[in-house]
């Protein structure tokens, strides 16, 4: 399926704010400090951030950073760290996943620092990761699997034009799921 990636997929884009790229050598400390300070929000979803229930290391940030690079370098999977442009700390990470390149369409997800959120960072960002799918992957379609119950990530999905599809009944053990979607232009 190699041959159905875009020749040219580029690692990186800017929105207003924000630098969203692929992570690198040397994101792993900048990766462990903004999970170490995200942990209690992210940990409030044990389900559906199975990864966030470890104990992070910087070691373990650094190789995740490596092995993302290098699965995104296959076009396996797009994982991205959003860099905020004015004061040079990881704002959150984002990316496209479950990547179906033959029929065109994959999954967005993405986290916040906790704090820098409240300013948009995350929704700005999530814009520009669906308009990265549809323009320079070729995406036909990107979809959303968020808890029920995580009223923010349904609000963010919502605002950066994701459409409600439905409900995924017992799609964690804990609860139903929320399906977002959103075609290519």
């Amino acid at each position: 399926m190699s041959s159905l990636l875009p020749i040219d997929l580029p690692t990186q884009f800017e929105t207003e704010r924000l630098l969203v790229r692929s992570p690198l050598p040397g994101d792993g400390m900048a990766l462990y400090e903004a999970i170490c300070a995200s942990l209690p929000q992210l940990r409030a979803w044990p389900t559906s951030l199975l990864w966030a229930q470890a104990e992070p290391c910087p070691q373990r940030a650094e190789q995740n950073c490596c092995e993302a690079l290098a699965k995104w370098q296959r076009g396996e999977d797009l994982w991205m760290l959003i860099w905020d442009k004015q004061s040079g700390q990881l704002a959150g990470c984002s990316g496209l996943h479950q990547l179906n390149w033959a029929m065109r369409r994959g999954e967005i997800g993405w986290w916040g620092n906790t704090p820098l959120l409240g300013q948009g960072r995350i929704r700005e960002a999530v814009r520009g990761v669906l308009d990265f799918a549809f323009s320079r992957c070729a995406m036909r379609r990107v979809s959303c699997v968020t808890h029920v119950d995580n009223l923010r990530s349904r609000h963010l999905a919502e605002q950066a034009g994701m459409l409600q599809e439905g409900v995924l009944r017992a799609w964690y053990p804990d609860g139903d799921a929320m399906l977002y979607g959103c075609v290519a232009p």
